[in-house]
């Protein structure tokens, strides 16, 4: 039976929890695949589902609709850290809607024009801090999250399937 977050305007309805883990468990599957093979960042589309943390994370977020930020880590924190060494790889210079998101694009421009070797390891950890904040928080049963924002992720998958 579908749920629906109610407030005076509108009626949204709430992903499945099925949906969630399933979004999770791919989500890590994909990423720890990609860092297996050696190759992580050939292809920035491989971070896609962890763009959004930070907006998830925001009080004022369109399809988180009920979280309790406290009990997840802090990708603002983590994403101060990582700054000083995504600096290496000029971040700044890509076009994105998030820090991750800069980053995964600065990434594979190294990695495609063969300097993978100057990306520093802290960001390996940082992509590792997001993905667990994100997997944390599609698994949290008392999160919850529009049924279309976990459609979008489902896509984002199904398209990765399809480039490997």
């Amino acid at each position: 039976m579908q749920e629906y977050f109610k407030t005076e305007t509108a009626t949204i309805p709430l992903a499945s929890m099925e949906n969630r883990r399933m979004v999770a468990k791919d989500t890590r599957k994909i990423i720890e695949q990609a860092f297996a093979s050696g190759e992580p960042y050939a292809n920035f589309e491989i971070f896609r589902n962890l763009f959004d943390v930070e907006k998830i994370l925001d009080v004022r977020s369109e399809f988180v609709l009920k979280i309790n930020i406290e009990k997840f880590g802090n990708p603002v924190a983590a994403g101060q850290l990582v700054r000083t060494y995504a600096t290496e790889i000029h971040y700044f210079n890509f076009r994105g809607k998030s820090l991750t998101e800069k980053i995964a694009r600065a990434c594979e421009f190294e990695s495609n024009s063969g300097n993978e070797d100057k990306i520093p390891i802290e960001i390996k950890e940082y992509f590792e801090k997001i993905l667990d904040i994100f997997c944390q928080i599609m698994l949290d049963e008392g999160v919850e999250i529009a049924s279309g924002y976990v459609m979008n992720l489902l896509i984002n998958l199904a398209d990765l399937a399809e480039l490997q």
